[in-house]
């Protein structure tokens, strides 16, 4: 069998990439001949992609747990301050500082109490009750669970505060999570495709390919792609397969082989010379 030739000049762009790694064995052969550097910047592209499903989903449950009744119940909150360890505060209580509903109808979520009338969330509504010196939380689980304040020597907070934190989170809370999701994950894709491109190296030396550590780094990275997708994809819709981690690490390597195998059928890539 004849090898194909390299093309003359570079055929694909990063944003051709995440689906063409799926199945083309030009893009891999692009990606060893004409790419340049290690694919740390095209996996900062697809640590944006396999972002964005969880940036959208954080977005509207911001939007849809911070209304703007729950803004005007917040803004009325009292001074709150921690001194000595215990909370502090100026009002009748037992305090309802939030709930849910209206009239009759109402459930408290969030009461302070630092006179001792209610010391437990059992047989009630309430997620989260602000003792003396304490602050109990009802986890999803249905357990409760005891903080001490006196690590929060010093904290005050009040209404104003508690509403421009959470209309703060409402408008940029998914942008900043995207962001700080970017961010780490695309360090922790990096740092895999690091450690993969030696793989490759032995992967493709078994098959007589010299590859230079650049050109297998860079290919371990557009290899890596369909299993990052594919994981966002069913995290999005709520799908967990048992053995997950497996499945993707297997799906990797046989992408890996796949761009090995078309590397092989042409010419030897030249290494970046800077």
């Amino acid at each position: 069998m004849t090898a194909p030739a390299p093309t003359p000049q570079r055929e694909y762009a990063f944003l051709h990439a995440p689906i063409l790694a799926f199945y083309s064995r030009p893009l891999y052969r692009d990606v060893a001949h004409h790419w340049r550097g290690y694919g740390a910047a095209y996996l900062l592209l697809v640590a944006a992609l396999v972002t964005l499903p969880q940036a959208l989903r954080v977005h509207v449950a911001a939007r849809a747990g911070i209304t703007d009744d729950v803004l005007a119940q917040v803004s009325r909150i009292p001074p709150l301050r921690v001194e000595g360890g215990q909370l502090r505060l100026e009002a009748t209580q037992p305090l309802t500082l939030l709930q849910e509903g209206a009239g009759d109808d109402a459930t408290p979520v969030i009461v302070v109490d630092t006179t001792g009338t209610l010391t437990t969330l059992d047989g009630s509504s309430v997620r989260m009750l602000l003792l003396k010196d304490h602050v109990l939380t009802r986890q999803p689980d249905g357990t409760v669970e005891s903080t001490p304040l006196a690590p929060l020597e010093g904290m005050s907070v009040d209404g104003p505060l508690v509403t421009a934190a959470m209309l703060l989170l409402r408008n940029w809370g998914a942008v900043m999570f995207f962001l700080l999701a970017v961010v780490l994950g695309w360090l922790l894709h990096v740092l895999q495709a690091a450690i993969m491109g030696f793989i490759t190296r032995m992967l493709a030396a078994r098959l007589d390919m010299g590859l230079t550590y650049d050109v297998a780094m860079r290919l371990t990275a557009v290899a890596m792609t369909p299993a990052l997708l594919a994981n966002a994809f069913l995290d999005a819709m709520d799908v967990a397969i048992p053995g997950a981690f497996l499945v993707w690490a297997l799906m990797t390597l046989g992408y890996v082989n796949l761009s090995i195998q078309a590397v092989v059928l042409g010419d030897p890539p030249a290494a970046d010379e800077d």
